[in-house]
């Protein structure tokens, strides 16, 4: 019976030996694992500036007279808004410091101011040349559908700069407190007084 008992233990033995041989050891189901997300390459490039260096908001004017002859006339600066000729006593520097502003809105009410300058520049600079341009056409023609029509040239000129003036007065009340806005009103009607009573009495440059 032990006899028997010691076959049946070498005979199982050597069947598993066979079995391990025919399945070796496996291995991992799965190698190392690499991270589930590379480095992520950055989306964008260095981003370049949207905007290239701002160019001057009035460049020089090219002169809208080509003649090279000397007009037949040197046609004055055109007042246009009554607020910048010499008879109007009040510049915008004093009416601002008149108004009691504060710092923050001095350097506000400046900015309009120049960028109104710089906007009406070159209109200005048109605006006289066309004015020359109509001089010499009073000289030296007699064609009256010309002058008319470079009369009217000029009229729209003087039209845009007066549009430019009021969008900067507006633009400028909107910065001022609601017992400005009344100092304003006041001021502008004494300062709108006395210009009425130099022009009249042409102490200065009458506004055109």
């Amino acid at each position: 019976m032990k006899k028997l008992s010691v076959l049946l233990c070498t005979f199982l033995f050597f069947g598993a030996l066979a079995s391990q041989a025919a399945c070796p050891l496996s291995k991992p189901c799965c190698d190392t694992p690499k991270p589930c997300c590379e480095q992520p390459k950055p989306c964008c490039e260095t981003p370049q500036p949207c905007c290239e260096t701002p160019k001057p908001c009035c460049e020089t004017p090219q002169p809208c007279c080509s003649d090279d002859k000397p007009s037949c006339c040197d046609t004055p600066d055109a007042v246009v808004v009554k607020e910048e000729s010499c008879c109007w006593g009040l510049s915008q520097t004093e009416l601002f410091k008149k108004l009691c502003m504060d710092q923050c809105q001095m350097d506000k009410a400046c900015c309009l101011y120049n960028k109104y300058k710089c906007d009406v520049q070159c209109l200005k600079d048109q605006l006289k040349c066309e004015q020359n341009k109509l001089c010499q056409m009073l000289k030296c023609t007699n064609n009256s559908c010309e002058v008319k029509q470079q009369k009217e040239k000029i009229k729209c000129l003087k039209k845009d700069i007066k549009d430019k003036w009021m969008c900067y007065q507006e633009d400028f009340k909107c910065l001022l407190t609601k017992e400005q806005k009344k100092d304003f009103k006041k001021i502008h009607k004494a300062e709108n007084k006395k210009y009425k009573k130099l022009v009249k009495n042409k102490c200065c440059c009458k506004h055109s």
